[in-house]
C-alpha cells in the first residue's frame, strides 16, 4: 500500500471539509420573549370587568352605575400600572364607550454626580379619554401603534381591552 498516497487523500478531504466550513453562510436571527406581565394583566383586567358588568346585570343596576363602575375600575388599573397603556371598549351593538388611559412619557429625569451612567426617572402624564362610538356592523376598530384591533360586539353586554407597554425590549400588545 501506498501510504503516501493516503497521506495526501486524508489531507485533501480535511482541507476540503475546513473550505466548505468557512464558505458556509450562518444566518441567526435573536428575538425578545413577550412581556407575559401584560399578557396575565389583560386577561385579568378582562375578568374583572365581565364581572363587573355581570354584577351590574344581576342586580338591575342602571347603564350610568355599569359605567362608572368600569371607569373605577380601568382608572385604578391604570393608576396601579403606570407604565402601561391601556384602553377599554364596553356596551352593546348599538352605543358602545371606549376609555383610554395613555401613559404618555413626558421626559426622564436624571441627577448624575459623576458616578457613570444614569438610567433617569421618568416623567408620565396619564392622558385619560372617553367617548361614545355607534358601531357600524357591529363592529369596533381601534388602532394602537399603527396596529388595528377590530372587536366584534355580540348580543348583551360586551367587554373587551387592550394594554400596550414599551420597554427598552421593544412593544408588546395584548387584548383580551
Amino acid at each position: 500500500m501506498n501510504k503516501k498516497g493516503q497521506f495526501f487523500l486524508i489531507a485533501a478531504l480535511v482541507i476540503v471539509s475546513i473550505l466548505v466550513g468557512l464558505a458556509a453562510v450562518y444566518t441567526s436571527t435573536t428575538t425578545t420573549k413577550p412581556n407575559p406581565v401584560v399578557y396575565t394583566l389583560s386577561n385579568e383586567i378582562s375578568y374583572e370587568g365581565s364581572q363587573v358588568i355581570d354584577h351590574g346585570v344581576f342586580q338591575a343596576l342602571s347603564k350610568d352605575e355599569i359605567s362608572k363602575d368600569i371607569k373605577n375600575l380601568t382608572e385604578y388599573y391604570s393608576a396601579v400600572n403606570p407604565d402601561k397603556d391601556i384602553v377599554v371598549v364596553y356596551g352593546n351593538q348599538t352605543l358602545a364607550q371606549v376609555l383610554e388611559y395613555d401613559n404618555t412619557g413626558k421626559g426622564k429625569v436624571c441627577f448624575d454626580v459623576g458616578g457613570g451612567e444614569c438610567p433617569g426617572i421618568d416623567i408620565r402624564d396619564v392622558e385619560k379619554k372617553n367617548y361614545d362610538i355607534r358601531p357600524d356592523e357591529n363592529t369596533v376598530r381601534i388602532t394602537i401603534s399603527d396596529v388595528p384591533y377590530e372587536f366584534t360586539l355580540k348580543q348583551g353586554e360586551n367587554f373587551y381591552i387592550v394594554i400596550k407597554t414599551d420597554t427598552e425590549h421593544g412593544t408588546t400588545v395584548a387584548q383580551g
